[in-house]
């Protein structure tokens, strides 16, 4: 039992963490079994849902995708990051997590959104629309 009285014991969560960008998928893929979808497909539809039965089939609880708006600061300014493709272009999470959610049973979705670039009433509207259609 855990100090708020809640009994704990036997729970377990297993998330995976991915930004939608080939970079990151790259490095996620390397040491998995994912042979069936390879990562130069990142920016398609059927890697993502091929993916999402791949962890809904393993067993994982959640999977996150982080959202990010820009190429990163890096030495000598965003251009070698631009150039390599270092976690760049980034696609986005929210149209991405309702056609996973179509193709598997029990994986919960969470993905971020920066009010900083958008606009209060489009967010909360997307946001919503994605939450009742999943």
């Amino acid at each position: 039992m855990s100090e708020m009285g809640l009994h704990t014991s036997g729970l377990r969560s297993v998330s995976a963490t991915n930004l939608a960008t080939i970079e990151f998928c790259n490095i996620a893929l390397t040491t998995t079994p994912f042979y069936s979808v390879q990562t130069h497909q990142c920016n398609s539809l059927s890697f993502w849902t091929k993916l999402a039965q791949l962890l809904d089939k393993a067993g994982f609880h959640a999977m996150f995708i982080a959202d990010t708006l820009g190429a990163y600061g890096v030495y000598k300014g965003p251009v070698p990051a631009l150039a390599s493709g270092a976690q760049f272009p980034v696609n986005d999470p929210l149209y991405l997590a309702p056609a996973m959610s179509a193709v598997t049973k029990n994986l919960i979705f969470k993905v971020t959104a920066s009010v900083a670039y958008e606009k209060p009433y489009a967010l909360a509207r997307r946001l919503s629309t994605t939450d009742h259609n999943m």
